[in-house]
C-alpha cells in the first residue's frame, strides 16, 4: 500500500512487466494494468505480484485469540498432571 501511494507510475509499470513476463504484448500488458488499477489496484498487485487474493487474508485478531487458546489448553495437561 506504501508503495502504491508514493510510486504509483512506477508500480503499475512492474504490473504491465509482470504481464509481459506472463507472455502478453506490451499493448495488451500496458491495457490490462490500466483497467485492472482502475478497479482495484491493491488487488491486481496482491494478485499479479505475490498471488495473494485479499479476502483468503487471516484475521489477525482471530488468530491471536486462537494462539492464546491453543496455548493455554497446552499448559491445562500438565498443570492438572502436576496437580493430580
Amino acid at each position: 500500500e506504501r508503495e502504491l501511494a508514493e510510486t504509483p507510475e512506477q508500480e503499475l509499470a512492474e504490473l504491465t512487466a509482470l504481464y509481459e513476463a506472463n507472455g502478453l504484448s506490451p499493448a495488451t500488458a500496458s491495457t490490462v494494468a490500466t483497467e485492472l488499477t482502475a478497479h482495484d489496484v491493491l488487488a491486481a498487485h496482491l494478485d499479479a505480484e505475490l498471488q495473494l487474493d485479499p479476502d483468503d487474508l487471516a484475521d489477525p485478531i482471530q488468530a491471536a485469540a486462537a494462539s492464546a487458546g491453543s496455548f493455554t489448553l497446552g499448559a491445562l495437561l500438565p498443570l492438572l498432571a502436576i496437580l493430580l
